[in-house]
């Protein structure tokens, strides 16, 4: 009886260290550090890509999002002149910019081609889906290009 009970114990013990040993492999393989800070894990990404849909929302949220293709998606903070203290509010923290965008002419922009150079959040989807996202620095932007 005695020796029924502490194999029971030793395979309970062999699963546990099993899950463990997968979960620490999937968080090294997934790139994620454990017991760190993830607020100083910034990985940042330059590339070029063409612009296939701009949600424009932010006009009324203070967000907007850029569909690339292919799969590639990136929030990006849009302030108009004339911003509500609502949007304000939405936009807190430090965002990247624009250049080249005029408000109102988002449909001429689809097809065309972009510099980004942001956070990528990819981590976040999975692995098909790449994000990015502008907030966070002033130096990050996405350019539209000739």
């Amino acid at each position: 009886m005695r020796l029924d009970m502490m194999l029971r114990v030793a395979i309970i013990l062999l699963i546990f260290a099993v899950i463990i040993t997968s979960y620490v492999l999937y968080m090294k393989r997934e790139g994620i550090a454990m017991g760190k800070d993830f607020e100083n894990q910034v990985k940042t990404e330059k590339f070029v890509g063409v612009i296939k849909e701009m949600r424009m929302g932010c006009y009324l949220t203070g967000y907007c999002e850029i569909l690339l293709e292919p799969n590639i998606s990136i929030l990006a903070g849009y302030n108009p002149g004339d911003a509500s203290p609502e949007i304000l509010k939405a936009q807190e923290g430090i965002w990247g910019e624009l250049i080249g965008f005029e408000v109102g002419k988002e449909k001429e922009y689809i097809g065309r081609k972009v510099e980004v150079y942001a956070e990528d959040k990819s981590w976040l989807l999975g692995s098909n889906y790449r994000r990015y996202t502008l907030k966070g620095n002033k130096s990050y932007y996405i350019k539209l290009l000739p």
